[in-house]
């Protein structure tokens, strides 16, 4: 009965035990759900671990196991007394367990768990803490291993109004180490994406719903962990829907679903020039219209006082991104010029583009200024579903010249018509006479000589008037009816035909590059020499872009005059092709280059000391220009762009110099501050040493000061001849600031230390060595009588160094052997030094034998079974605190 009722009250006390569960402290935070936690361990680098398992509001020991990349199984870590790794053997001396004392020895809670020196023997690794049946927490450690991303991803097809998903854009075979992906952002053209319903980002993926043509465009990927970002370009070409065909042949365009394309329109981007006399011609695109009307705004400025020349609007419908325009601007005084161009629409302005380089013109010639008219019209590349409308624009005569000209040619029309009507009456009249001379005739014959009769002078008169006024009207005619000729457009190496198409027209000048010209300028078909003759082909042969702008005038009768402009399309140019730069390390340069591309770019590659980069969140890179958010030393090298046309590329360099501040070869404070903390003893000589391990440029002033704390000035002891603070026999007042200050073209730096001069521990110390069963104890008694307070003690017991504060310290026995004698030596340690303060020994000379009772086979008589004796004395106790529980219960 009592062995029942034993077990009653165990089955009622057993549910307390079983529900006991372990809590966890872990750094870094691993929760239940997320295991393992993914920690980056860097090469060469310790890593900490920190895990604290509590059981019933009590800290326990924690035990870890581990498991390789390629195993499936955890395995323990053995871990002794002390504390040592045991095995296996690949951790052995290269972790280190520890945490706070578990109890008076040496045995800790082992909550810290530290690799020392991290290296990729080590990479995706597990470790696991706590225990397998009441809970764990798992740590995966690995080296930093960033997205890696496609570089040359597929141009994305799509038509307008369908969906699109770019697939996986990740690099096949590539892991990124911590896995999760932390951010993944989309940009168009450098402005963010917002991820909408229309536009999805998922990680290496970017999905487009019902997408329309102002989508298109250049889209950079964005991808980030833990362990750095990484990202990748891609084309998004939106192409216009196939038009349906009616019953009745009739096309009909689909137009459903079309989603507006609002927006302040992107900055214009000036993709080439040519400037000629008198004319700037300046090819013009937007990434990123807002709407299919838009304006450019043109401000043509002085460079030498600043005044504006001219501000014109030119006006586009129907445009779509990346359109390419050709804006003339006219500057008939010529000069240094600088233009500024704003996009605008219906939604607002872009910002201002302030082109960077400088144009020359040269001014139109004087013999030739007041008889030139030239109409240059706007031409519009149409890559877009509907062809844009443009107004064109035109350059020339004043209103006032046009309007003397028109006059004085209707003066000289009417002027004409009289002549004639003169003459007309004058033959009406000579008709008469003819009448009245035929009517004499027969009396005249025989009574007088023959003579030319006048009739037929006067019919000469008549018609030589009526043939001069026939050869005005001709002469006029070929002043007037020259028509503007058309600007001829050749590629690099071409020849170029054309011809002077008006009556008596020849080639009277060339007004650029005279010498390049004239040798290669001839009649078509025929050998080299200037043409002269009117009305013939001539050819310009094998074109240069030193061509570009050339005007060619055709005179006709020294009075009237055809102009021809010639452009030369020609593969990018960078001028100069080589720069240096020198920046400030933390600044935000933009590193400029000129490029002249008169035809649109299809590609530019960027490569840094030979290996190509693109833009990332630091740096910003176009055909033209590099911008860093933040440049670095480690952003030095040679860079190299690469653009590319339909016609071929150029290649430019750029030589990038970071400077920075001067860095001593001393490492830093762990807080950041270039000050040093020094004890020196008294007596003794030190060396505060102050190279300079980096600077760039080289550092151009140095000097050494200090300032004692007793403030006595200078002391003799102190030499700064070496460029460094050399103390010999140290006395305490030297005790003082000594700071060492370097300088370069950047900034200052300084060096700090702090001395502190004084005395070892003065300790009297009394050592004593016992034993316990389990234990040697040592034990010591001593007096401090140094101005600095003893701060610890280290022990030297067999090669083991134990830091105690206080004793006694406690060392388990079974770590020596019997009869083996150990010395013992005790230094003390305050913020000057340590210094030995005791010596002793100890041998162990027997080992502690427990006496093991022998039991009797004959019980005497008054003597109860053991286990009989236990149990009921347990049950007995059972009973008690049951029926206390009871009256508690019935009392309260």
């Amino acid at each position: 009965m009592k062995v029942e009722l034993c077990y009653c009250l165990l089955f009622l006390l057993l549910p307390n035990a079983i529900v006991s569960q372990l809590t966890f402290v872990t750094f870094p935070l691993s929760e239940p759900g997320s295991q393992p936690r993914d920690v980056i361990g860097r090469e060469g680098e310790d890593l900490l671990l920190y895990c604290e398992v509590i059981l019933n509001s009590n800290q326990v020991l924690t035990a870890w196991q581990y498991k390789r990349a390629n195993e499936t199984m955890f395995e323990s870590v053995n871990i002794n007394i002390n504390n040592d790794i045991t095995g296996p053997s690949f951790l052995l001396n290269k972790i280190v367990v520890d945490g706070d004392l578990l109890g008076s020895g040496n045995l800790t809670f082992r909550s810290n768990f530290t690799f020392l020196n991290f290296t990729n023997e080590f990479d995706l690794i597990t470790i696991e803490c706590g225990n397998t049946n009441q809970g764990t927490r798992q740590f995966r450690l690995g080296l930093p291993v960033i997205p890696s991303l496609l570089t040359n991803v597929p141009v994305q097809t799509v038509t307008e109004g369908e969906d699109i998903t770019t697939g996986s854009l990740q690099q096949l075979g590539s892991d990124p180490f911590p896995p999760t992906i932390t951010s993944s952002q989309l940009s168009l053209n450098i402005n963010p994406v917002s991820n909408t319903g229309v536009t999805i980002v998922n990680d290496y993926n970017v999905s487009f719903t019902n997408v329309q043509r102002n989508q298109s465009g250049i889209y950079t990927l964005t991808v980030s962990n833990d362990a750095g970002t990484s990202n990748t370009t891609f084309t998004l070409d939106v192409q216009c829907k196939i038009a349906a065909i009616n019953a009745n042949g009739t096309d009909v365009r689909i137009i459903d679903n079309i989603v507006p394309m609002e927006g302040i329109p992107s900055s214009p981007v000036i993709t080439g020039n040519v400037p000629s006399p008198g004319v700037l011609v300046l090819r013009v695109r937007t990434m990123y219209p807002g709407d299919t009307n838009i304006r450019l705004i043109v401000n043509t400025t002085n460079t030498s006082d600043g005044s504006i020349i001219s501000s014109t609007t030119h006006q586009f419908n129907g445009y779509q991104a990346n359109d390419i325009v050709d804006i003339s601007i006219s500057i008939p005084n010529g000069g240094s010029v600088s233009v500024s161009i704003v996009t605008t629409n219906q939604y607002g302005f872009s910002d201002v583009l302030n082109h960077p380089q400088v144009f020359t013109i040269d001014p139109i010639s004087s013999t030739t200024a007041s008889i030139i008219t030239t109409s240059v019209t706007i031409i519009l590349t149409v890559t877009g579903c509907n062809a844009p409308t443009t107004t064109p624009q035109t350059s020339g005569l004043s209103s006032g010249s046009i309007a003397g000209i028109t006059i004085s040619i209707f003066i000289l029309l009417i002027l004409v018509i009289i002549l004639i009507i003169i003459i007309i009456l004058q033959c009406l009249y000579f008709r008469k006479k003819i009448k009245e001379f035929y009517c004499e005739k027969e009396a005249t014959v025989f009574g007088r000589g023959w003579s030319t009769p006048p009739l037929y002078a006067a019919m000469a008169r008549c018609y030589f008037f009526l043939l001069l006024s026939l050869l005005l009207v001709v002469h006029s005619k070929a002043q007037v009816s020259l028509s503007p000729y058309p600007v001829l457009t050749g590629r690099e190496g071409d020849n170029l035909e054309f011809s002077c198409d008006g009556e008596g027209q020849q080639i009277l000048q060339i007004n650029h590059n005279v010498t390049a010209v004239g040798g290669r300028l001839m009649l078509a078909g025929e050998g080299s020499g200037m043409g002269r003759l009117p009305g013939v082909q001539y050819q310009l042969n094998d074109l240069t872009r030193n061509d570009n702008g050339t005007i060619i005038q055709c005179f006709s009768n020294g009075e009237g005059s055809n102009v021809i402009t010639i452009i030369v399309d020609f593969p990018p140019l960078y001028s100069p092709a080589s720069l240096y730069y020198n920046v400030i390390e933390g600044s935000s340069p933009v590193l400029s280059l000129s490029l002249d591309a008169p035809v649109m770019l299809t590609a530019f590659t960027w490569r840094r000391n030979g290996i190509i980069i693109s833009s990332s969140p630091g740096l910003s890179l176009s055909a033209s220009s590099m911008r860093f958010s933040s440049v670095s030393r480690e952003d030095s090298g040679l860079y190299t762009v690469t653009a590319v046309d339909s016609l071929g590329n150029g290649t430019a360099t750029i030589s990038l110099d970071v400077y920075y501040a001067p860095e001593f070869a001393l490492s830093p404070s762990t807080d950041g501050s270039n000050v040093v903390n020094r004890s020196v003893v008294v007596g003794s000589n030190t060396l505060l040493n102050c190279s300079v391990s980096a600077a760039n440029p080289p550092v151009t002033n140095s000097s050494l000061n200090y300032e004692l704390t007793s403030g006595s000035g200078s002391a003799s002891n102190v030499d700064t001849s070496t460029g460094h603070f050399s103390i010999s026999s140290a006395t305490e007042a030297n005790t003082g600031r000594y700071t060492c200050t370097v300088t370069n073209l950047v900034a200052t730096s300084e060096l700090t230390y702090n001395i502190i001069v004084g005395n070892l521990p003065d300790v009297q110390f009394t050592l004593s060595v016992t034993f316990s069963s389990q234990s040697v104890v040592i034990n010591g008694v001593f007096t401090d009588n140094s101005p600095y307070a003893v701060q610890r003690f280290h022990v030297l017991v067999d090669g083991t160094t134990y830091t105690v504060r206080v004793f006694p310290l406690m060392i388990d026995l079974s770590q020596f052997n019997v009869g083996t004698t150990y010395p013992v030596v005790v230094s003390a340690e305050n913020i000057i030094g340590n210094v030995t303060v005791a010596n002793s020994s100890f041998t162990i000379r027997a080992p502690v034998t427990p006496t093991v009772p022998v039991p009797s086979n004959t019980p005497s008589p008054t003597s109860q079974p053991t286990g009989g004796a236990g149990a009921l004395a347990s049950c007995g106790l059972m009973a008690m605190l049951m029926i206390a529980l009871s009256l508690y219960s019935a009392l309260y």
